[in-house]
């Protein structure tokens, strides 16, 4: 997927329990971002004690996947790409992560996402309604330094603005672009503002 001489820098760990599909696949690092060994990691370790899925997936099928920075998967993670798929930099993710991307998902710069959450920007299906189609695919952007918390699902059209948490379990179908609060409940709603946390602490190495 990468030219010859970036490939020989060897920018991607793969963990070797994982199953790859690339059917005209585009995977790619941000020209601006500086190439290093290992930059990207597929099956990080994450937390200890999480029961884990036994395989890791990354299924590219005919989308793109675009690095910009240093990303960690954690391990039992499943990654499936139609559409377009973008990695802010120092992206980290817990055990389990599923995210299915058919039109279009972007991670802002610095985030962090707990164990078993999923993040997708479509049903999947296509429903009727009085006879017709409707959409069931819409963007889902999530913003710069975010903490996504463990169990948390991410549907279709959420937006996540800047500085801000998504409280444990929280189920998010809708979104603002809304900097500095916290998103908590099923439905999820703003239940704090003014809020700051730090995410040095988890910064990907």
């Amino acid at each position: 997927c990468l030219p010859f001489m970036l490939a020989l820098k060897l920018p991607f760990f793969i963990h070797y329990r994982t199953h790859v599909t690339l059917k005209n696949a585009r995977v790619c690092i941000d020209s601006t971002t500086p190439v290093r060994l290992f930059m990207v990691k597929f099956g990080n370790r994450g937390s200890e004690g999480i029961v884990e899925n036994k395989y890791n997936n990354i299924i590219i099928n005919g989308g793109s996947l675009i690095f910009k920075g240093n990303a960690a998967f954690g391990i039992g993670s499943s990654i499936r790409v139609e559409g377009e798929m973008i990695v802010g930099e120092s992206f980290s993710s817990n055990r389990n992560t599923f995210i299915s991307c058919t039109h279009k998902i972007s991670f802002g710069k610095k985030v962090l996402m707990g164990w078993n959450v999923s993040v997708r920007d479509s049903d999947g299906h296509t429903l009727m309604y009085d006879g017709c189609k409707h959409s069931t695919i819409a963007p889902v952007s999530i913003g710069a330094n975010v903490w996504i918390c463990a169990e948390t699902h991410i549907l279709k059209g959420t937006i996540v603005g800047d500085n801000s948490v998504v409280g444990y379990a929280s189920l998010l179908s809708k979104g603002s672009d809304e900097n500095n609060v916290l998103w908590a409940g099923h439905p999820a709603k703003i239940v704090k503002q003014n809020i700051t946390w730090d995410s040095s602490a988890w910064d990907v190495e």
